[in-house]
C-alpha cells in the first residue's frame, strides 16, 4: 500500500476568492517551477510520499499568488467536495478531511460531517473501525487501570458493553477541541464512574 503523507494546514498566505479553477499544466507546473515536488505537497490535502507524478497528488488547494504558495477558499471547498471521489484509503480520507476542516474554519466556513462526504459503502467501513477503534481505546485503559485494580473478563466486557451504549463515536473521536490527553482523561472519569456502579450492583 501506498505512503500516504497528509500536509500541516498553513493558513498563511491566503485569498478570499470563492472561484477555482485548477490546471495541472499551469498551475501545477507554477508550484513545481517554484518548490519543486515538496512544495507541491504542501498546495495538495495528500500525496504519495516521495512520488514525482503528478497522478500521486490529490485534491489540490493552494495556487502560487505573487510568487507564494497561497491557500484558496475557493479551493478549499472544491477540494472537500472532490473528496468523496478521490480514490484513496479510509484512513487517509479522514486526515485529509481533518486537513481542510482547518482551512474551513479559518476562512470561517461550517464543516461539513466526515460522514457525509463517503459513500454508502465508506459510510459503513468508517463505523466498524470507529467501533474497533473505540474498544481497543478502552481495552487499553482498563489494562492501566487493572495495575491498581483488579479487573476479570467479565467486568471487562461490561465496561465495554456499557461504554459503547453511551458514548458519542463521532464526538469522541473527531472533537478537535481536545487533544489525545483530555480525551483519554474524560473516559478515565466515566469509567471510573463505571466502575463504581459495577462493584455498588455487584
Amino acid at each position: 500500500m501506498a505512503d500516504y503523507v497528509v500536509p500541516p494546514v498553513v493558513n498563511t498566505p491566503s485569498s478570499d476568492n470563492s472561484e477555482w479553477n485548477w490546471d495541472w499544466a499551469r498551475d501545477g507546473n507554477a508550484i513545481l517551477n517554484k518548490g519543486g515536488w515538496s512544495l507541491l505537497g504542501k498546495a495538495c490535502g495528500a500525496y504519495v510520499k516521495g512520488s514525482e507524478r503528478k497522478a500521486d497528488y490529490h485534491l489540490p488547494h493552494h495556487k502560487m499568488i505573487n510568487g507564494k504558495l497561497t491557500v484558496v477558499k475557493g479551493g478549499v471547498r472544491a477540494a472537500m467536495q472532490r473528496l468523496k471521489r478521490t480514490l484513496i484509503p479510509l484512513s487517509v480520507k479522514k486526515r485529509v478531511h481533518g486537513h481542510l476542516a482547518g482551512h474551513y474554519k479559518h476562512f470561517g466556513m461550517k464543516v461539513p460531517p466526515f460522514e457525509e462526504i463517503l459513500s454508502a459503502d465508506e459510510r459503513e467501513q468508517w463505523d466498524v473501525l470507529s467501533t474497533f477503534a473505540l474498544e481497543f481505546l478502552i481495552k487499553s485503559l482498563v489494562k492501566e487501570l487493572n495495575n491498581s485494580f483488579p479487573i476479570d473478563e467479565e467486568l471487562l466486557e461490561f465496561i465495554v458493553e456499557q461504554t459503547l451504549a453511551v458514548v458519542d463515536l463521532d464526538v469522541l473521536l473527531n472533537d478537535r477541541e481536545k487533544n489525545t490527553v483530555q480525551k483519554w482523561e474524560e473516559l478515565t472519569k466515566y469509567m471510573v464512574g463505571v466502575l463504581g456502579d459495577f462493584l455498588d450492583n455487584d
